[in-house]
């Protein structure tokens, strides 16, 4: 029974993992890190803890702000 080739998939607009850190978050988007902090502390971007006084920002919310503009997201006039 000959092997099955699995399909790949088209390259993802960014690096696949579960949480990025803040600094990783602004690079991925190409922002400052401030401009993260303040979205973060403005509840546009949701966290989660990583460890004691860290924390990350889920993929998936990377996902959100790529597929409905960062922008949006900042409450700016698009």
């Amino acid at each position: 029974m000959p092997d099955q080739i699995t399909p790949k998939l088209p390259p993802s607009p960014f690096r696949p993992r579960a949480v990025f850190t803040i600094a990783r978050f602004a690079d991925e988007l190409g922002i400052s890190e401030r401009s993260v902090r303040r979205l973060i502390e403005a509840e546009k971007i949701r966290t989660v803890p990583i460890s004691i006084g860290r924390i990350g920002i889920p993929a998936a919310e990377l996902e959100r702000i790529v597929a409905g503009g960062l922008l949006d997201v900042a409450g700016d006039a698009a």
